[in-house]
């Protein structure tokens, strides 16, 4: 993971910007009031790993309790199921031990034990996804998304990669909910399924097909023209240290303002909670950079 933790954004609608951007103090002392005193990004986290532990695509234990979320199935996980045969995954210290026994000329010998079981009662994937509905009777059609991927890999509960996001971006949703925020756009929240054990990040991948663009043509659909901004993070634990642009300098000022009230802080779902209320807020939607050319077109 990168040392500097980034709040990293896909910001796809256009809108000029204000010569001020406004900052709702008020909002930003209630969000942080109850991120510091009612937290529960804890139990959000302990949830993932413990009581969920790994949750590998399409497996029984990532749709352990399927009844309690919104889920949206993107695609099958049969699909090319014999190009990933089952295998050992072996720790550090273990291949290790094992090397320095060879180095000093001892042949060493492995008892290895293998039971796989392919589990083909639903070859769906899903993401999660719950929304805030949005109040502004013109801004409401309008979403700001922000997540991350729920997926982790077999071996491991995905505590840093990424439990930790999906733990932060359920307690900022829950913080807006608690302090009755009024946004006047949708707020959506979307757990990816599907990023771990494919190339083409299945699960966020499928969304966006289903939702905004065609890939290949990169022609947009209805939805797209609705979506203001969506915040991912997925840059392992610690504090949100700044704002990924990705090249968009229009959103420079932007949250260059969001953010000066969090110099004394980088509480990571407390600042995600303000800047996605932020988004929420505002006049117009956030800026954006021009899609790249379709491939074989000028």
């Amino acid at each position: 993971m990168a040392a500097p933790h980034l709040l990293g954004i896909l910001l796809l609608t256009a809108t000029p910007l204000l010569a001020q951007e406004a900052v709702d103090t008020a909002a930003i002392t209630r969000i942080r009031r109850e991120g510091f005193e009612h937290s529960q990004v804890m139990q959000f986290a302990r949830t993932l790993l413990d009581v969920y532990g790994p949750r590998l695509v399409g497996s029984r234990q990532y749709r352990r309790n399927p009844n309690v979320l919104v889920a949206q199935g993107y695609w099958s996980h049969l699909d090319g199921a014999d190009e990933h045969p089952p295998s050992f995954a072996v720790a550090r210290e273990h291949y290790t031990r094992l090397a320095h026994l060879l180095d000093a000329g001892v042949r060493p010998r492995l008892e290895v034990s293998l039971a796989a079981r392919f589990s083909t009662d639903d070859s769906m994937g899903y993401n999660v996804v719950a929304e805030i509905p949005g109040t502004d009777p013109r801004l409401a059609v309008e979403v700001v998304m922000l997540g991350g991927h729920f997926d982790s890999w077999h071996a491991g509960t995905g505590a840093t990669d990424n439990a930790a996001g999906s733990a932060v971006a359920m307690e900022a949703m829950r913080i807006l909910k608690a302090i009755g925020a009024r946004p006047r756009r949708t707020i959506r929240i979307a757990l990816w399924d599907g990023e771990e054990a494919s190339d083409n990040y299945a699960g966020s991948e499928g969304y966006v097909r289903r939702h905004f663009a065609d890939l290949e043509k990169l022609e947009l659909r209805p939805e797209h023209a609705k979506l203001s901004a969506y915040f991912n993070l997925d840059n392992g634990t610690g504090r949100i240290r700044g704002v990924y642009l990705q090249g968009n300098e229009a959103a420079r000022p932007i949250f260059t303002a969001w953010l000066a009230p969090f110099r004394d802080l980088k509480q990571a779902a407390v600042v995600m909670a303000a800047v996605v209320y932020h988004t929420t807020m505002r006049l117009e939607s956030m800026p954006r950079l021009r899609l790249p050319a379709p491939r074989g077109r000028p």
